[in-house]
């Protein structure tokens, strides 16, 4: 072929491949992975490849006896297609409405939710929250079931009129999960332009109240219980448009539910008062836009336009109110995303959503993800279809990589996608462990107990979430994680918060303390770092509150392997007054001896709050640790050796000091399986 032929021929392809492939450029781009909305594993449209090659391998010579056809599908071939997750679809459901967009079938997502409002007074606790965990499963492509587990603590919903109400009857809580929603979403089809499904939602509760008068009305308290499971059903017909290029998608939604008896699930009517509550019809607003692959702006409103969905917070009586949620939603990585928002809503899901808090604004935190395993038994593999990263160019073998920093419990980087950890430290008079477990390589759960030792100070013991935002051997500058805990203390707290070493003895003796009692309980001893009423189950004592934590450890490693970081931490402390929050940083470091010992020490300034007992008073003290960690290269085990003064290893402890500065020596022993 004459050299003039030969140009004109790649010429001519290369304007081929750009007419045929508007977004090739994207497969350069994402190193050996195409995203696709069509399943794994089945011939791909061409069309779907976005911008023109650039690759010279695709120009013809004159041994070539292939079409351009074959040469690019052999290209596609060689690359790893991953289908676009439900995560970041743009017309998915928004916090408090559902869309007409079904998962395809076999597809799983799960979200955990927390709402916090402000704390109000008057009100045993100061912590006001509605919590969600819900799995939304695509039975097949045309039917969406979901399943929400829903509930509000028992504060709410707090003063209406000259009543304090609490959701609660008696001494049973309820502070996690009191109320079950399921929905099934049923394609429908086009209508009106859009996509539209119809939703038919149940949820099972059994609210029950407690009226309280306030300090001056000489009311007398009055239980308001609830025998029987409450059913209360919802309808909705999503209808959903996208636009500008997928950029953009808004729904409206017809929506009925139907509250029976004296309240809203959250909200009840007022002693005397005789109005009803019944059915509630409204219609609802969502919309999403994609800002970037990473952000994306959510929201939702539901007008009411007959019935009620609250009761009025100054007179107790039923009312209708604009129920809200808007936010910003980014994305970690195609399959994990957080949200943070604004809301005025006590659920998210059925007939709960309806239900709004008169008076106040929450603050919403929300996590979604889409694991290949649930409930570790139980295999998904359609979610194997998404891409776990937005850097393809990564290999998987380093994106798992875990790094290591100092002795406490939740400290280093993420534990890698289907990998265990357990870490378990004894010390002078305590006992401390964890349990993480990886569900993807930016994503782990698990749970942790710190036993305090004899004296007067607590234990404490929850669960814990821990998300990676940057990874250092993947090429980011350094590692950089969230971890988010919630568990609660033992009774002993109430010394911390009475600042004296005998408040729990003084609150069960019946002596005036600064540590509130619980209604209906009488005041036990100390029982241990992890309560039963952890998850709901059982009652609290007294001084068995939540402890919230929020840390960012941030790490930098030096190419010989030693390591420097820092660790910001804000810890929350239910019915603290004065000793909440307590807000300090760990700086730390390692230094690598040779390959398998490490020298680490770590320091933990507190910029906020009394956190140890000198004498029969609180001070402010710093807490230290200094050791060595050996890990003889089998897998994930190492050996800890250390000394410390401070309380425990969990985020709330690690900012305690041990009464009187105690120094205490710890063997810890680290295995991933």
């Amino acid at each position: 072929m004459k050299p003039l032929n030969r140009l004109l021929w790649g010429t001519a392809l290369t304007l081929l491949v750009g007419l045929a492939q508007p977004g090739w450029a994207q497969l350069a781009r994402s190193g050996s992975q195409v995203l696709t909305d069509e399943p794994t594993g089945t011939a791909q449209d061409l069309k779907g490849l976005q911008k023109q090659s650039t690759d010279s391998s695709l120009l013809l010579n004159d041994n070539s006896n292939q079409s351009l056809e074959q040469l690019l599908q052999r290209k596609v071939e060689k690359a790893q297609i991953f289908v676009r997750s439900p995560i970041e679809a743009i017309d998915q459901r928004t916090y408090g409405l559902v869309t007409a967009a079904h998962l395809r079938d076999g597809e799983l997502m799960q979200t955990q939710l927390v709402r916090i409002y402000r704390p109000e007074k008057a009100v045993n606790d100061d912590l006001i929250t509605n919590q969600s965990t819900e799995y939304v499963w695509g039975l097949n492509n045309d039917i969406e079931l979901t399943l929400d587990l829903q509930g509000a603590n028992g504060s709410v919903p707090g003063v209406q009129g000259p009543y304090v109400v609490q959701r609660r009857f008696g001494i049973n809580n309820g502070n996690i999960f009191q109320d079950i929603t399921a929905l099934g979403k049923f394609r429908l089809g086009d209508l009106l332009g859009g996509k539209s499904s119809v939703v038919v939602g149940l949820t099972f509760s059994r609210p029950s109240f407690t009226f309280t008068g306030l300090p001056g009305t000489n009311l007398p308290t009055i239980g308001r219980p609830q025998d029987a499971i409450q059913l209360i059903p919802s309808l909705e017909l999503p209808i959903t448009y996208k636009a500008y290029d997928d950029r953009y998608a808004f729904t409206i939604s017809p929506r009925l539910a139907y509250f029976p008896g004296e309240s809203a699930i959250y909200t009840p009517v007022n002693p005397g008062v005789s109005t009803r509550f019944g059915l509630t019809a409204g219609i609802g607003f969502g919309g999403a836009f994609r800002i970037s692959p990473r952000f994306q702006i959510r929201g939702d409103a539901t007008f009411i336009l007959a019935g009620y969905n609250t009761v009025d917070r100054n007179s107790g009586l039923p009312t209708k109110k604009l129920v809200y949620n808007a936010g910003l939603r980014y994305l970690v990585n195609p399959r994990l995303a957080i949200d943070i928002f604004a809301s005025n809503a006590y659920a998210n899901s059925g007939a709960p959503s309806f239900t709004a808090i008169d008076s106040y604004t929450a603050i919403g935190v929300g996590l979604t993800f889409t694991q290949d395993r649930l409930l570790y038994f139980l295999d998904l593999p359609v979610n194997r279809q998404f891409a776990d990263t937005f850097e393809p160019g990564v290999p998987p073998e380093v994106r798992r990589l875990y790094i290591p920093a100092s002795f406490d419990l939740l400290d280093g980087s993420t534990v890698s996608q289907g990998t265990n950890q357990v870490r378990l430290v004894a010390s002078t008079g305590t006992f401390a462990a964890a349990f993480r477990a990886g569900t993807l390589n930016d994503f782990e759960a698990g749970f942790y107990g710190d036993f305090a030792p004899a004296g007067p100070d607590e234990s404490d013991g929850g669960l814990s979430t821990k998300i990676r935002f940057l990874h250092q051997p993947s090429g980011d500058p350094f590692t950089l994680s969230g971890v988010f805990t919630i568990g609660r203390t033992s009774s002993r707290a109430c010394n911390f918060i009475n600042g004296t070493r005998n408040g729990l003895e003084q609150a069960i003796n019946g002596q005036p303390t600064l540590c509130p009692p619980v209604p209906g309980q009488t005041p036990a001893g100390d029982r241990g770092p992890i309560p039963p009423n952890l998850i709901g189950l059982a009652t609290e004592n007294i001084g068995e509150l939540f402890v919230i934590s929020l840390s960012f450890p941030t790490q930098y490693t030096l190419p010989a392997g030693h390591s420097l970081w820092v660790n910001p931490k804000v810890v929350y402390l239910q019915r603290g007054g004065d000793r909440s929050p307590l807000i300090g940083a760990s700086f730390g470091g390692s230094l690598r001896v040779f390959p398998g010992l490490d020298l680490i020490a770590q320091v933990t300034p507190v910029f906020r709050g009394e956190n140890a007992f000198v004498g029969d008073s609180l001070a402010q003290l710093m807490p230290w640790q200094a050791g060595v960690r050996f890990a003889p290269g089998l897998g994930g085990l190492s050996f800890d050796l250390f000394a410390t003064n401070a309380l425990g290893l969990s985020p709330y402890q690690s900012l305690r000091v041990r009464a009187d500065n105690a120094v205490s020596v710890g063997l810890g022993l680290q295995l991933g399986f």
